[in-house]
């Protein structure tokens, strides 16, 4: 399928959806722009469903409750660790793909120090093991082993142990940025490693934003109105259901816990069911403004610099 007929599309099927939902639709194009069994039809519906607030099913590795999460991209799969930091702190990894399906049938380990402990399947992409000995642990190595494949993880653990709870940090990091006025994001989304697309949003509240694809679209909302623009073409304008901006991409967080800080940052991690996904955010301490963020769900590897806070940007119908 030729490029220049698939953005139009795409940016169609976007129309009356908000950030998250359209940088979630971006997902698609990953699919489109180069042949072969890229994530296509398959993996839109369920990445469309994730982020616009649908809770996991029953049978997604979640994490355990109280526990430290960390999370990578493993090829097109999430790779997450969760630690619970109990006497012998159990050890939890998750893998989902692409369909947001649990992997099975892998052969996981975890080394804590010279210790080697094998994870038992604890349900869909899920697989558990209790830690040898007590005590504060400095590292987890997590390995998952395929037919033709094996993934070597090295984790650091934070150095509080237990780390502090991060729940009332996120809630006001996620207050703080709702009440923008605006802001410039820097994204590379991901839903492979060979598929990405880097985007430049602008923000403005309550209802404009306006993004540049590098080497795709670019589009304008203002209000009920939007005006889309594809590679080589001229801007097409259309109706748009309002928007109410600046919205993050997290919507709840379980598991919230503080990794590390400095005089000036705290960053932490946290799980969030309704995604489902997991997340990692820098937060500055004097603003409660989140600058950084980085997240792992379904087929969306996404990593964004929030910066001009509160500038006097304008965003305007094209002309």
């Amino acid at each position: 399928m030729a490029e220049a007929s698939v953005w139009p599309r795409l940016l169609a099927a976007i129309g009356a959806l908000g950030l998250g939902a359209v940088a979630v639709v971006i997902v698609v194009v990953l699919g489109h722009r180069t042949p072969g069994p890229a994530p296509a039809s398959g993996a839109a519906e369920p990445a469309v469903a994730g982020p616009s607030g649908t809770t996991a099913s029953p049978a997604f590795p979640a994490p355990p409750p109280g526990a430290v999460v960390f999370s990578r991209q493993d090829g097109s799969n999430i790779l997450a660790l969760a630690v619970q930091p109990v006497r012998r702190p159990v050890l939890q990894a998750s893998v989902v793909d692409q369909q947001g399906q649990g992997v099975n049938g892998l052969r996981v380990s975890f080394r804590i120090g010279s210790a080697v402990v094998v994870g038992a399947s604890c349900g869909a992409g899920c697989y558990r093991a209790v830690a040898p000995s007590t005590g504060a642990p400095k590292r987890v190595v997590v390995k998952v082993a395929r037919d033709n494949a094996t993934t070597t993880w090295p984790v650091t653990m934070p150095t509080q142990w237990p780390p502090a709870d991060a729940a009332s940090i996120v809630a006001e990091a996620t207050r703080t940025y709702k009440s923008l006025h605006s802001l410039v994001i820097h994204d590379r989304l991901a839903s492979d490693e060979t598929h990405a697309v880097v985007t430049r949003w602008k923000i403005v509240a309550p209802d404009k934003l306006a993004y540049k694809i590098v080497d795709g679209p670019s589009a304008v909302v203002v209000g009920d109105r939007r005006w889309d623009k594809v590679p080589g073409g001229s801007w097409q304008k259309s109706p748009q259901t309002p928007i109410h901006q600046p919205t993050p991409f997290w919507s709840s967080w379980t598991d919230a816990r503080v990794l590390s800080h400095t005089k000036d940052k705290w960053r932490v991690s946290f799980y969030a069911p309704t995604t489902p996904g997991w997340f990692e955010l820098l937060i500055q301490k004097r603003t409660m403004r989140p600058l950084d963020m980085q997240m792992a769900a379904t087929a969306h590897f996404m990593h964004q610099a929030f910066s001009s806070f509160n500038e006097p940007l304008r965003i305007t119908p094209p002309g």
